[in-house]
């Protein structure tokens, strides 16, 4: 448009851009608005964009990111983080980091609400619920299951075995507590076994783990079965359990 105006242009001013990269700006814009289309939750016509669209986006964040104001950064982001849930190189790292976020976030959380008992009620515990909703996704949807064994799944399986302690004791007795964790340490010992020798000393502390919490299963199983035991001496023996094997 500038150019149809003023033919004769005047030396000082700033340099036009060719063509060429006016018509790849465009395409970033349409891209941009389809991706809008594509996740407007009142867009009857609302479509999944296709990989190649993706990684096309993903091309221009990069190069365009020096062009990017500020303020936009946020919105940058949000973009970036979708457009890599759906390119196949980068989508299994994504996955592993909010699995991994997301289990941090909820062990924090229980941290928060046991110290602030006094600010918050004791029945207070948001966590459970999170921990239980957490646990849920990872069994349904099976994503992290399926991920390649690799450093960044091993991180994220250290963490999420800390989430255990977050579920609620009336629906996750300390019985079914040891076996949740037993199997999480059954699958780390698997990844230190696929990343070969560097990771023997993190793959014999999971089978240590395995060791102690199947103890710990099998000598709550034999206290339950001794007809001589007070309730008082059972109690005792499971609050010393439960501080030992947590």
């Amino acid at each position: 448009q500038k150019i149809q105006k003023d033919p004769q242009l005047n030396i000082f001013q700033e340099e036009l851009p060719s063509l060429k990269e006016v018509r790849e700006a465009s395409c970033f814009c349409d891209l941009l608005d389809d991706f809008r289309k594509s996740i407007d939750p009142y867009n009857d016509n609302q479509e999944e964009l296709p990989e190649k669209s993706y990684r096309k986006i993903y091309e221009y964040i990069n190069y365009y990111r020096p062009h990017i104001e500020q303020q936009n950064n946020i919105n940058l982001d949000l973009l970036e983080k979708s457009a890599k849930r759906h390119l196949s190189e980068h989508r299994e790292n994504m996955l592993l980091e909010e699995y991994n976020k997301e289990a941090q976030d909820i062990v924090n959380l229980r941290k928060y609400c046991k110290k602030n008992k006094k600010q918050t009620s004791p029945s207070y515990k948001p966590y459970e619920e999170q921990a239980l909703n957490f646990f849920r996704k990872i069994l349904n949807k099976k994503e992290i299951q399926k991920t390649k064994p690799t450093v960044k799944k091993l991180e994220t399986y250290s963490n999420i075995i800390n989430v255990v302690d977050c579920l609620p004791e009336e629906k996750y007795g300390r019985i079914a507590k040891y076996k949740l964790k037993i199997s999480i340490y059954a699958s780390i010992s698997d990844i230190c076994a696929y990343l070969g020798p560097s990771y023997y000393l993190a793959r014999k502390n999971a089978k240590q783990e395995i060791e102690k919490f199947q103890n710990a299963i099998d000598n709550a199983l034999r206290y339950g079965k001794k007809g001589k035991i007070t309730p008082e001496e059972l109690r005792r023996k499971r609050q010393m359990e439960e501080y030992l094997y947590k």
